[in-house]
């Protein structure tokens, strides 16, 4: 765990001693700030929701539960705070999914229980690339236009040095410049991202009758001179997660790998595994639960990416996450 984990905690449990007492708005104030450090996923959050339920406090269980989803924190009390065996586990986020519980991070915890039980067959169902991993060739000519528009804001973005994103520099909020040229990229980025969940929501995939009928698309770009990574990671917040290149790299390198949840685990027999190479108008799309990072460029090469995000609206998805009975999955 980081440096950042006792900090995240310290927050969540002035969050729960609040809630506890009923300071629903103060709680989940100081809650969230926990979750606002980065990559901070192990907090015991399951715990806490039972036992706000077991002293009575339902409304401020479901709140919690509510804003816990919703932000990519995982709630699941056995696997998380118990730390119970992987056949435990499984049957908990299998009873939270039944209950329309679910986010990019309960999701990935669960695919890599299922690995290391040689659960290969369900492993396969839930990753289904053949559904959910989808490369598509825009319009090339239009991706120089695009390039020169992120270029263009290049000294406006942030000089990254994080866990998941190094030596780059990540240009913010691109889904809402209104430059007419990224406009028309999201436009049909938008387009692109409503058939996508229209025929994941049509489909027989595990997740499909809690997917999001409301969505929202943030978009950032991401700019590589050179040694430039993106380290293996997730989305813990989206539903699905895209990426759209308008340049190639020149001197090689740069490609999006996808592949199992952590590095050098074992157990890897099951898990999709792609790359792929940034050529001018390519889209990739995929959930945000499947793991990815990138190559560097090699040297003096140029890797320009658009990453975008797709999240459920908060009224929709609050309607979608039930009020599960602290029964269903006892201590």
């Amino acid at each position: 765990m980081s440096d950042d984990a006792p900090r995240a905690e310290d927050e969540a449990n002035a969050g729960l001693l609040l809630l506890m007492q009923g300071a629903l708005e103060a709680g989940l104030a100081r809650y969230l700030a926990g979750f606002m450090i980065e990559h901070i996923q192990r907090l015991p959050i399951g715990l806490h929701i039972h036992l706000l339920e077991n002293a009575g406090r339902r409304d401020e269980a479901q709140a919690l539960r509510t804003l816990a989803v919703r932000k990519g924190g995982n709630i699941a009390l056995r696997h998380v705070a118990l730390q119970a065996p992987p056949e435990e586990a499984v049957s908990e986020y299998e009873a939270l999914f039944a209950g329309g519980i679910a986010n990019a991070q309960m999701v990935n915890e669960y695919l890599g229980l299922l690995s290391r039980l040689g659960r290969v067959d369900d492993l396969q169902r839930w990753l289904a690339p053949d559904l959910l991993f989808r490369k598509i060739q825009l319009d090339p000519d239009f991706a120089g236009d695009v390039k020169a528009a992120v270029l263009a804001r290049e000294d406006r973005g942030l000089h990254k040095s994080l866990r998941a994103i190094q030596q780059m520099r990540r240009v913010m909020d691109l889904h809402s410049d209104p430059d007419p040229v990224l406009q028309r990229l999201f436009a049909a980025l938008t387009a692109e991202t409503e058939d996508y969940f229209a025929t994941w929501r049509a489909s027989a995939h595990p997740l499909a009758p809690i997917v999001p009928e409301t969505l929202r698309l943030k978009g950032w770009a991401l700019i590589a001179r050179g040694e430039g990574i993106v380290a293996r990671h997730i989305h813990p917040r989206g539903w699905m997660t895209g990426v759209y290149y308008p340049n190639h790299v020149p001197e090689g390198g740069g490609e999006l790998r996808v592949s199992g949840r952590t590095e050098g685990d074992d157990a890897a027999e099951g898990w999709f595994e792609a790359e792929v190479a940034p050529r001018p108008g390519l889209l990739v799309l995929m959930p945000s639960f499947y793991t990815h990072w990138t190559v560097p460029p090699a040297a003096g090469g140029l890797r320009i990416s658009i990453a975008f995000d797709v999240r459920g609206l908060g009224a929709d998805e609050d309607a979608r996450i039930g009020d599960i009975d602290a029964n269903r999955v006892p201590l």
